[in-house]
């Protein structure tokens, strides 16, 4: 559900960070056993699990093989959990709108170095490392914090209880939504998936069907875009792709039917896309 979320704050996330004396705000991370990048944050009072995974668009799936042994009905103020981060990493040198964006941190541990960090946390080659990091050598110390990539901005969970604030769909909605649903239904399996922002232009313009603009699928290709913290999909044709005046950081360009269908309240939200 994505009603007026904003980033739910973290101990050290956003916080201020020194950086070879600049100060600034950022995401630390850390790496779980398969180099998969997570952060820790410690739970609010009033907060449960379903705010805390829906403001970083994780399935209760993902959250809970983070965190062995977590009990989300026993959720604790003052508890730490990790929050997978992976879906909403980017790795390009400079963002188009870094508003959007917070950069990732990463503290090298004792016997790390630039290149092994190359290799095993980031995308980026070392001299983007060095550059971003207004580094001069690649020699650096343990405990030093280096950028490692960007964190796109989903927003803030609600403190309120999401369960008694449903999404209410019209009856078109829930007939396309029905259709929509029959068409994944039939169809078998995706071999692809990619994680991103979808975004509706305008939620209350209807054009009578589910229809997409996705640059990873060629015109007429059915996609299953999925919305992972509602567990609802819809499947959409694909009619073209994204126009080069829309922003990069946009993964599928959706019509107001499917992002009724995934139960979208504002333009823009976290989805998977199947194909």
């Amino acid at each position: 559900m994505f009603r007026n979320y904003i980033m739910i704050p973290v101990i050290i996330l956003l916080a201020a960070i020194n950086l070879s004396g600049q100060a600034g705000a950022g995401v630390i991370v850390q790496f779980d056993a398969q180099n998969k990048p997570y952060i820790q944050y410690v739970v609010e009072g009033g907060q449960n699990l379903f705010q805390i995974r829906s403001a970083y668009g994780l399935p209760e799936k993902e959250l809970t093989s983070a965190n062995p042994g977590l009990n989300p009905s026993q959720l604790r103020t003052g508890q730490w959990i990790n929050i997978p981060v992976q879906q909403l990493i980017q790795y390009d040198p400079a963002p188009e709108d870094e508003e959007l964006y917070t950069p990732v941190y990463y503290k090298l541990q004792p016997g790390e170095t630039i290149l092994s960090l190359t290799r095993n946390r980031t995308r980026w080659n070392t001299s983007q490392i060095l550059q971003r990091n207004k580094l001069k050598t690649s020699s650096v110390r343990a405990d030093q914090l280096i950028q490692i990539a960007w964190m796109f901005r989903l927003g803030k969970a609600e403190k309120s209880n999401p369960a008694s604030q449903p999404v209410e769909l019209s009856s078109q909605d829930k007939k396309e939504n029905e259709k929509s649903q029959a068409a994944n239904n039939a169809l078998t399996s995706y071999s692809k998936e990619y994680r991103g922002v979808a975004y509706c232009p305008d939620l209350a313009m209807t054009t009578g069907h589910c229809y997409a603009m996705y640059n990873r699928a060629k015109p007429g290709t059915l996609i299953e875009i999925y919305n992972p913290v509602l567990e609802r999909s819809v499947s959409a044709k694909v009619i073209g792709k994204i126009p080069s005046s829309q922003r990069r950081d946009i993964e599928v360009l959706v019509s107001s039917e499917v992002a009724s269908g995934l139960g979208a309240i504002t333009p823009k939200f976290f989805v998977y896309v199947r194909h």
